[in-house]
């Protein structure tokens, strides 16, 4: 699945969806500029300030996820700022029953 966010996007802390077994993002924002914020954070719960790891979405990076009850994660808030929308191509292998 290919996604387009657009400056002003954020998602909420979540952990995937019980069918979603593990999903590989690739981030295709070629000139992204980190100060645009719209980074993949790894959070210890599902409280928005306890990042463990955060991912800034540029070409040489990319996150598998790995789903359970407690692989929390978010997407930060992109600056009003970014001139070019946050591109990534979701890769989600579901389980057997979906």
């Amino acid at each position: 699945m290919l996604r387009s966010d657009r400056p002003g996007f954020w998602n909420r802390p979540h952990t995937d969806h019980q069918l979603k077994n593990v999903t590989h993002i690739l981030y295709l924002s070629e000139g992204w500029n980190p100060g645009w914020r719209g980074c993949f954070q790894i959070l210890n719960d599902n409280q928005t300030k306890s990042v463990v790891k955060e991912v800034t979405p540029l070409p040489q990076y990319s996150v598998v996820i790995v789903r359970c009850d407690r692989s929390w994660h978010m997407v930060s808030l992109i600056s009003l700022n970014a001139t070019q929308d946050r591109l990534s191509l979701h890769m989600i292998f579901w389980a057997p029953e979906s």
